[in-house]
């Protein structure tokens, strides 16, 4: 018997859940019916026991309630990694053949690294299943970037390019996907749940209702992608040409553009029409069975929908549906059983409306059909397909020879440190390497002759002296005395776990178009917790460091790009360099292991001299990478830079005013000011104040 593995940060009636929870729960019971042992990894978040939601049935499927591992970028790289540790350990006792996750929110990217990098999980199937991710979400609903979410973004897309499988419900999914990530993707439809229908002997509507208006209804989410808008414009054309008509709405209310989105439905209305409006909010199961029997027409005006679990009750209710075209609701009501359109098409979208409201038998016709199609997809056969079964994914073999790697170690003033961090390297679970301590012109008395007893002491270990020039300078020094293929870097008073040096070999042999690696960061003695550095990707390091000491790096690479920058010598070099390989095109991951332990000490030179010298690094590196980090950077960025630099030292408004200097004096500003110098002063000079003001505006710093 084959186990398949659900992942899912939700799950209907046992955390708070939407719809990828109901699809969940039904496609692991579907599984479960077939012979399949089923487990679920969903969120410890238990509902309580109200009146209205029953406790949670027995289930025939094991359930493994999560607690999202803390400390990273993201809550939601939490609980991947939450996911990842778990299905390690669940591996040891209770072997599974397929994971399966969802495309939202990335909950497979700790597992896909792993085994993408390390050959981690062997033949087990990695699978992701396409329910819309968050990016797609968030571009529908037109909602502005910010660093949290491009995180999430990039977790998203990792999965969809390197899982071993990815399925979508509808084609329209796979043709979206399949512009930022050309690949495979196997249409694979949702098991169709099996709707009760108690009150379905209940006739007419709520008392409270005008049973003499056609009575529309929406069901979902109050969100912009979700096309309500449009429905609402389109109900007030019906109104305004004397069509009784009334619209409600059922769903909870979402954030949008720093407001409520009903409020902003709400706004819309003329005051003479408002009271054909009616906003249920969240209602229980039994009167959304209610709304469903009371209503004559159900609309789903989305700007793009996936496969919809509200179309398909609509749909067993025999009710005439209005949806739209774009997304898997095409494929639902394929051969007439609902009526597409284009939502954006205000005549179309009238001419649906006005057809159905005069037409009662058309409406009967299209309710008749929707159940119908409904049935025969219900018919159909949902098993698993027998290439996903039995198409083994081989790990990519390594036959190279294992090649020397080179730590080097910058030391300056470091006795206290130095003997903790070099016995970290020696006990490295990897043979093939060379260290090399560089002694930075020391001052501390008798360090230098320390590093050379060290150096004395073993045999893997060189050690060389030289005047001070600061950090980048000396990694690079260490680094042209090297001899190993990898150069990876510590500093002294860090410390590497055992399987660092070995993992960054596998990672780097196993894929040639890798520059570089770097392990997820653990902060001992002055802090606890994590730091999850992202994948050496453009847009993200725009806007942060996403980089530390413990680079893994090709030899080749490094010394292309000509090492580190030396004139960095007070912080942000490590920065610096993934700048220079992000623009030339070298890709780097980060190893999901928290190898790289860093010790946060107050007397540290990033919270030293780097504090001190902030400002002048910030217009180091703005000036150098002034077309990376110029305003579209700070797009991106919005006001989250200025947020990260106040909490890391210095007055918010000092750095108001570097940003307000930046820009200003950037290449885009002088051109502007250049070239309109041609034009009359009287005309120039107002508008020269506009555009700066506007651009101040625009990053808050008027």
């Amino acid at each position: 018997m084959k186990h398949i593995v659900i992942t899912s940060r939700e799950l209907a009636g046992y955390n708070l859940s939407g719809g990828i929870g109901v699809y969940v729960d039904h496609h692991a019971a579907s599984l479960s019916s077939q012979g399949y042992h089923v487990t679920v990894l969903t969120a410890a978040k238990f509902l309580e026991d109200r009146d209205e939601i029953a406790p949670p049935p027995e289930r025939p499927y094991q359930i493994i309630p999560l607690r999202a591992v803390e400390g990273f970028r993201t809550a939601e790289h939490n609980f991947s990694y939450a996911v990842y540790v778990t299905l390690k350990e669940l591996q040891k006792t209770q072997p599974f053949d397929i994971v399966e996750f969802p495309d939202y929110n990335g909950e497979g990217y700790f597992c896909i690294k792993a085994k993408r990098l390390l050959g981690e999980f062997g033949q087990v199937i990695l699978w992701v299943h396409g329910h819309m991710t968050l990016h797609l979400c968030d571009t529908l609903n037109e909602e502005p970037p910010s660093l949290y979410r491009q995180a999430i973004y990039n977790m998203e897309q990792y999965c969809l390019r390197y899982a071993d499988v990815v399925s979508v419900p509808s084609q329209d999914l796979a043709a979206v996907y399949g512009q930022d990530v050309p690949r495979d993707y196997y249409t694979m439809r949702h098991p169709i749940p099996a709707f009760t229908h108690p009150l379905l002997d209940q006739k007419g509507p709520n008392s409270s209702q005008d049973t003499s208006a056609v009575r529309v209804l929406y069901v979902g989410r109050l969100e912009h992608r979700k096309g309500v808008d449009l429905l609402v414009e389109a109900i007030i054309r019906q109104l305004d040409r004397g069509q009784n008509v009334s619209l409600r709405l059922v769903g909870g209310d979402t954030w949008w553009k720093e407001g409520s989105y009903r409020s902003y439905l709400l706004s819309l209305i003329p005051p003479h029409h408002q009271q054909a409006f009616e906003f249920m909010g969240p209602v229980t199961r039994e009167n959304l069975q209610r709304e469903y029997l009371n209503a004559d027409i159900v609309v789903f005006p989305s700007r793009f929908e996936n496969w919809p679990n509200v179309c398909l009750e609509a749909m067993s209710f025999g009710k005439p549906i209005i949806a739209s075209r774009f997304g898997g609701m095409r494929e639902m009501l394929d051969g007439g059983a609902g009526w597409l359109i284009d939502p954006f098409d205000a005549d179309a979208f009238d001419e649906a409306l006005t057809e159905l409201i005069a037409h009662p038998e058309k409406r009967k016709i299209f309710g008749e059909q929707a159940r119908s199609a409904l049935h025969r997809m219900a018919q159909a056969p949902t098993e698993l397909p027998t290439w996903f079964i039995n198409e083994p994914k081989l790990e990519n073999s390594i036959s190279q020879d294992e090649p020397l790697v080179s730590i080097i170690v910058p030391c300056y003033n470091a006795s206290e440190t130095i003997e903790e961090t070099l016995e970290s390297l020696l006990h490295q679970d990897y043979p093939h390497i060379e260290i090399i301590l560089v002694d930075d012109g020391s001052t501390e008395p008798g360090f230098a002759a320390l590093l050379d007893r060290l150096g004395q002491a073993h045999n893997q270990v060189r050690v060389f002296h030289k005047t001070n020039s600061g950090l980048p300078g000396a990694r690079n020094y260490g680094a042209k005395r090297a001899q190993g293929e990898y150069l990876a870097f510590c500093d002294a008073d860090d410390l590497l776990a055992p399987m660092t040096i070995r993992h960054s070999v596998q990672a780097l042999m196993r894929h040639q178009d890798l520059s570089l690696v770097y392990p997820i960061i653990h902060y001992f003695e002055g802090a606890q917790g994590f730091w999850g550095p992202q994948d050496l990707y453009a847009p993200t390091l725009l806007a942060e460091n996403q980089a530390h000491a413990g680079i893994v790096i090709r030899r080749d690479r490094f010394f292309a790009h000509g090492g580190y920058d030396e004139s960095f010598r007070y912080g942000w070099e490590d920065w610096e360099l993934l700048l220079r390989l992000a623009k030339s095109g070298d890709h780097g991951e980060v190893l999901p292991y928290p190898h790289y332990q860093y010790r946060v000490r107050p007397n540290s030179m990033v919270r030293t001299t780097s504090a001190q010298n902030r400002h002048r690094i910030q217009k180091q590196m703005w000036t150098k990478h002034q077309e990376l980090l110029g305003l579209p950077a700070y797009y991106v960025l919005d006001k989250e830079v200025l947020q990260g630099n106040s909490a890391q030292g210095g007055s918010t408004e000092s750095h108001r005013e570097w940003l307000r200097r930046i820009i200003l004096d950037s290449k885009g500003m002088r051109l502007v000011i250049t070239v309109s110098r041609i034009v009359p002063g009287f005309i120039r000079r107002p508008v020269r104040r506009w555009l700066k003001q506007v651009v101040l505006r625009r990053f808050n710093l008027s």
